[in-house]
């Protein structure tokens, strides 16, 4: 791969692997300077909204328990189109989903995320669990609720924190790291969701696998220059930590309309410094991954687990937190008139006829509202 910088390289195209979610193009033009000027909403509590994800599944009569518990778990109500699992995989996950049944134990399900808000302003502002992650939480509860219909002790996901594995990688601070992973667990707590979602933290667990540090350390070496960084790389530059930049300036950096030599020597250099730190992050990134996979650290830190992704993934389970739009930290949740909640980039939502929610008596927005 060329290290230095290019504009292609910097936007890249949105057809990445699955190690990270697609980078959603904004909905308004960046060199659109128009914000809308509507009123605020405050609520005592994020409770008090009307959010429901409107889950409700149908199977056919004649399937065991396992088929109809997969059936729901493939929906496309959760995962989308993304819902082909291959054969030879369906037959493993059917086997685990019947060894908890003939247990009569709740069905154990891994899921990673929780890492905290990406730190672009110009995607989230703020580095607090939102309506987005709110609404996922919701998701979760829903299926298990749909599952117990045909299977009463029902699933446990074991959310595994991915929070304090990157936040060095993204240039997150550990205390706000563990923050946003706390809340995201007090938000569990509000909806009485402990029993069916337990949190467990990714770097806690892979610490504990035999030369994971060495092997991903070797991997990050072999990982310099190699064309693998080039689809993932435009990603990242989304994802870094850029909000020691204003907003304005930002606006700039990512208006993917206009080219370097255009633009002032300020934004350049910024454009430069960004593509450089982000460089380093998309080695680190990749080889975490990589190290993941060769030492199979999933099967060891989780074992007899069904395997599930919150982005399309073989082999896995896709559960997608909220549809099909972004992941809740990538922006912020929009509540709609039916209840649901979409993730949006928040200078998107400056500019459209939404208005920001606050709970009384905190500083944070905690979502946004269609007018």
């Amino acid at each position: 791969m060329n290290t230095n910088y290019t504009d292609k390289l910097f936007f890249g195209d949105v057809d990445i692997n699955s190690l990270i979610s697609v980078p959603k193009p904004f909905e308004h033009s960046l060199s659109n300077n128009k914000f809308n000027q509507n009123d605020s909403r405050i609520v005592d509590s994020i409770l008090d909204l009307y959010v429901h994800p409107g889950l409700d599944y149908r199977y056919g009569n004649k399937k065991t328990i396992s088929e109809k518990v997969l059936e729901i778990l493939t929906n496309k109500n959760i995962g989308g189109d993304f819902v082909d699992l291959g054969s030879k995989k369906r037959k493993e996950i059917l086997k685990r989903i019947n060894n908890f049944i003939n247990s009569e134990q709740p069905i154990e399900m891994r899921l990673l995320s929780v890492p905290f808000k990406c730190p672009n302003p110009l995607k989230v502002r703020g580095s607090l669990p939102d309506l987005g992650e709110y609404f996922s939480i919701l998701r979760l509860l829903e299926i298990n609720l749909n599952i117990k219909k045909v299977y009463s002790p029902g699933v446990r996901f074991n959310v595994v924190a991915e929070s304090l594995a990157f936040c060095d990688i993204f240039e997150i601070t550990r205390n706000e790291a563990i923050t946003y992973r706390n809340s995201f667990i007090e938000m569990v707590k509000d909806l009485k969701g402990e029993k069916v979602i337990k949190i467990v933290d990714l770097m806690e667990s892979l610490n504990k696998v035999h030369n994971f540090k060495t092997t991903k350390h070797i991997l990050e070496n072999k990982l310099i220059g190699s064309n693998l960084l080039d689809d993932l790389l435009p990603a990242i530059v989304m994802s870094v930590n850029t909000r020691n930049y204003s907003m304005e300036d930002l606006v700039l950096i990512f208006d993917r309309n206009k080219q370097i030599y255009n633009l002032p020597e300020s934004i350049r250099k910024a454009r430069k410094e960004i593509f450089e730190r982000s460089l380093k992050a998309t080695i680190k990134y990749i080889a975490f991954h990589k190290a993941r996979e060769l030492l199979s650290t999933s099967e060891k830190c989780f074992p007899k687990m069904i395997p599930c992704s919150v982005v399309p993934k073989s082999g896995s389970i896709t559960i997608l937190p909220i549809n099909r739009n972004l992941l809740p930290h990538h922006g912020v949740g929009v509540l709609k008139s039916n209840g649901s909640v979409e993730t949006k980039y928040e200078v998107d939502l400056l500019r459209s006829n939404c208005r920001a929610i606050y709970q009384k008596d905190k500083l944070n927005v905690i979502g946004y509202e269609e007018l």
